[in-house]
């Protein structure tokens, strides 16, 4: 059974593909969602750090942002205006890096362990930044485990989150 994305979700990755697009790669990246978690829900991910300022200063300098996350989605709001306009080219869908695919597949594996079996599973940020920290053969990883995130918590989250679908 595939999963859906809830509306969190769904804007981070609208977040990560105009990232993407912005460094001029036409694969989406494991660094590319990173950034995009941080643009689009600091708000929600940062109680699972004892300083969310070490996050935000990890990802600015692994992402390469060098704006305030307000400037990141003021560019996204003028492409989503281009678009609406058909000014702008590339479609929503992207290729994915293989590091990406597995992050993947295990946010969707995440996701699908807490499903009921009545609905399709519901893919979260939070699904998504507990597999990022289940990638053990990448260096973001393990240098995102030493920020300071309290992946017990995290873990415990994904286990009892009920993410509304859309």
């Amino acid at each position: 059974m595939a999963t859906i994305g809830s509306r969190r979700f769904a804007g981070c990755l609208i977040v990560a593909m105009n990232l993407a697009r912005e460094r001029g790669s036409a694969t989406l990246d494991v660094r590319d969602m990173l950034g995009a978690l941080w643009i689009a829900d600091l708000d929600r991910l940062s109680k699972y750090w004892r300083d969310w300022e070490e996050f935000e200063d990890f990802v600015t300098a692994e992402c390469r942002l060098h704006e305030p996350r307000w400037a990141y989605w003021l560019h996204i709001f003028e492409a989503s205006q281009r678009q609406k306009k058909g000014r702008l080219h590339g479609g929503m869908l992207m290729n994915q890096s293989p590091s990406l695919v597995k992050v993947w597949r295990e946010a969707e594996r995440l996701a699908e362990s807490r499903n009921d079996g009545d609905l399709r599973p519901v893919l979260t940020t939070e699904d998504f930044l507990l597999a990022m920290t289940r990638q053990a053969d990448t260096e973001l990883s393990a240098k995102m485990v030493k920020t300071g995130l309290n992946v017990a918590r995290l873990e415990e989250a994904v286990k009892t989150i009920t993410p509304l679908p859309g």
